[in-house]
């Protein structure tokens, strides 16, 4: 991803930045439907924090993740 200043150096010479969030959201529904497709779906909806927890787990230790240069403090 390119975080490069523009030359005004106020804006970003790309649109990478905007996609950020969408990349983070994108790794997150991945995650999850890995753990939901574990699960029949009567424990699916009990297990919500479970999943949560997992999720969490996951996305702190993704190489992704790091690779963008992001700390997950929340979930």
């Amino acid at each position: 991803m390119n975080f490069t200043l523009a030359p005004n150096g106020r804006d970003y010479a790309s649109d990478d930045p905007e996609k950020l969030p969408q990349r983070v959201i994108n790794l997150v529904h991945v995650l999850a439907r890995a753990e939901l497709e574990k699960l029949p779906l009567r424990n699916a909806i009990r297990a919500a924090a479970n999943i949560v927890k997992e999720v969490k787990s996951q996305l702190t230790a993704s190489g992704e993740v790091a690779a963008l240069g992001l700390e997950i403090l929340g979930f």
